[in-house]
């Protein structure tokens, strides 16, 4: 799996709707969710695998020698707003990941039924796994090689912010 920094030269430009950020490159200074100016970046690092190595051998060296994927650490750039809105569903995803434990057991110090008990301790973890998977930030990677990063997600405002094709 190649490791890849993007950060200081280059430029990102768009393909359509997918967001593409050549190695060596950063991210304008705008929120991807809203096109708005944003001071602040958050770095993510992101991966990708492509589908088909999912089909290989795990651990086999067949896997390895033919599976592609990467990962690529990006400074996002969020407006005040998002920024806060990506906390609020942190502390959310956090509350109901741990948080059935305890519930758990005061279902159960009430009297409530199993059943009951069991659906709204699976709610609450399917809701957790439900926010870390989708509401962990807005750009998703569609492919990551040593050349460039690819993502869907990014607001058409701050697409259009960008070149149409590589500068």
């Amino acid at each position: 799996m190649q490791i890849s920094t993007i950060g200081i030269v280059g430029a990102p430009y768009r393909e359509g709707n997918t967001l593409v950020v050549p190695s060596g490159s950063c991210l304008p200074a705008y929120c991807v969710k809203c096109g708005n100016p944003s001071t602040e970046l958050l770095n993510h690092t992101f991966k990708w695998k492509a589908f088909e190595s999912n089909f290989l051998i795990p651990g086999s060296s067949l896997a390895a020698a033919f599976s592609r994927g990467g990962r690529v650490r990006i400074g996002v750039p969020y407006c005040q707003t998002h920024r806060s809105q990506r906390s609020r569903m942190s502390i959310v995803a956090t509350v109901l990941l741990i948080g059935f434990f305890p519930m758990a057991y005061l279902l159960e110090v009430l009297g409530i039924n199993k059943s009951m008990r069991t659906s709204v301790i699976v709610a609450m973890l399917l809701s957790g796994i439900a926010i870390v998977a989708f509401g962990s930030g807005p750009l998703r990677p569609i492919d990551i090689d040593r050349n460039r990063a690819r993502f869907k997600g990014a607001s058409e405002k701050f697409l259009s912010r960008l070149p149409s094709e590589p500068a």
